[in-house]
């Protein structure tokens, strides 16, 4: 499901201009200008538009690359993480959030 959702990121990393392109159930894809290397996990704090809730929990970085971007009309860095530790009404939202879009 492609969205576009603002993504804080704690540290010790340190993501400047990042945002969620896409969330799933098991993961997301991050589109930054400083792409974590592949297995590195790290603590990722999100929220959806529209949506009061925020979703905090540990992500790891499944594989890196470049995508082109239609709005930028440019190649941008992107990451695929999936969720470690989300909890079951987290991803219940988030599968909610997905199919009140797909219909």
């Amino acid at each position: 499901m492609e969205t576009e959702i603002r993504a804080n990121f704690k540290d010790p990393f340190d993501f400047a201009n990042s945002f969620i392109g896409n969330i799933s159930r098991g993961g997301l894809l991050v589109k930054t200008d400083k792409p974590l290397n592949i297995e590195a996990e790290f603590k990722l704090k999100f929220s959806i538009s529209g949506m009061d809730k925020v979703f905090e929990g540990e992500c790891k970085v499944m594989w890196v690359q470049e995508l082109y971007d239609k709005y930028l009309d440019k190649l941008i860095p992107t990451m695929g993480c999936k969720f470690l530790d989300l909890s079951k009404d987290d991803i219940k939202v988030i599968e909610d959030f997905i199919n009140e879009r797909v219909q």
